[in-house]
Order: structure tokens, then C-alpha cells, then sequence
């Protein structure tokens, strides 16, 4: 195992892989698992939290999402006795509240949020706010230019620098030419 991945004998990932590996997970060991195992089927329980949490689901299961939680919760108070109830544990009793008061609960979603946070957690500067801002305005720089160093199409030049928009304003452009040529002519 790589070190750099190990933290404190646990290993160091991002919400998105442990999201993908929540996803992932059932496939490759649940053939494995006894369908009788309680633990088992309260972590899919968990799972099914976490997917109506991520996915496109209305108002409509607002009760639904509250009976799975408040079901996981008692499950797992009974199941682990030593562990305790954490504070994430908590956050997930006001999910349905917040899907009624809010909408979709992916439009509160942090993940790309902690996304960006990772890039500067990963520097260790002296001088924080000069090596931060530098450090940031290389990043951006890097993603917009091109591998011949133009101008990226795929990032917020797309609108200026597409051919077809580049070919229409010659066009314009040839047109608006010759028409004030002809008024200027008569």
C-alpha cells in the first residue's frame, strides 16, 4: 500500500471516490454477505439514504427519507452499542426537513466545494496569501490554455474563439463592409 495514502492507519480519500466507492461497494461484496446479516442491510439502508440524498427525487419522499433515517438510526444504536452517535449521523434527521423547505437536496451539495478546497489544503506556503493566489492563478492558467498554448476551446473562451462565431463575424464584417461602400457610392 502506498504511504502517502495512509493517514493514521486510515485511508485518505475524497468525498467523490467514497461517494463512487459507496456506489461500487454492494456489487463487489454483496454476494459475499449473508442476506440475514443486520449490520449488512442497515448499511444499504445508509446507502439508499445517501443515493436519495445525491439523486433528483421530489418532495414526494420527503417521509420516505425520514423513516430510513430515523430505521438507521435506531439499528445502528442497537447493533453498535460502543460507538456513538456522530455529528454527520445528526445532520441526516434534518434532510427531509431541508428537502421540503429547499427542494433537491444535490443543489446543497458541497462536494465541488471540498474539490477546491483540496487544491489549496494541499499547499504548505509560508507566505499564505501570496502562495495561495499564485500558486491558484497557475492552476487557471494551466486549465485554459490549450496544449499549443492558445486559448482553451473547452473552457471560457469557447464563445469567442469557435470557428463558426469567428467565420459569422468575418461574414458580418464582409457584409457591413460592402454595404457601407454601396450607400457611400449612391
Amino acid at each position: 500500500m502506498r504511504s502517502y495514502l495512509l493517514t493514521g492507519g486510515k485511508l485518505k480519500q475524497t468525498s467523490a471516490v467514497v461517494l463512487t466507492l459507496c456506489r461500487i461497494l454492494p456489487y463487489f461484496i454483496g454476494v459475499k454477505v449473508p442476506h440475514e446479516c443486520d449490520r449488512w442491510t442497515n448499511f444499504l439502508r445508509l446507502l439508499q439514504i445517501t443515493f436519495l440524498a445525491t439523486s433528483f427525487v421530489t418532495a414526494d419522499t420527503a417521509g420516505q427519507l425520514s423513516q430510513l433515517v430515523a430505521t438507521h438510526h435506531m439499528l445502528f444504536c442497537e447493533h453498535y452499542l460502543t460507538a456513538s452517535v456522530t455529528p454527520k449521523m445528526r445532520y441526516l434527521i434534518h434532510l427531509p426537513k431541508q428537502l421540503l423547505r429547499f427542494g433537491l437536496l444535490r443543489h446543497h451539495c458541497c462536494l465541488r466545494f471540498e474539490a477546491k478546497h483540496a487544491f489549496f489544503k494541499s499547499l504548505s506556503p509560508k507566505n499564505v496569501p501570496k502562495t495561495l493566489a499564485k500558486k491558484y492563478q497557475l492552476y487557471m492558467c494551466h486549465k485554459q490554455a490549450g496544449e499549443t498554448g492558445l486559448p482553451s476551446r473547452g473552457f471560457l473562451y469557447e464563445h469567442v474563439y469557435s470557428p463558426t462565431r469567428q467565420r459569422y463575424r468575418q461574414r458580418i464584417q464582409t457584409e457591413t463592409d460592402n454595404t457601407s461602400y454601396e450607400q457611400s457610392c449612391t
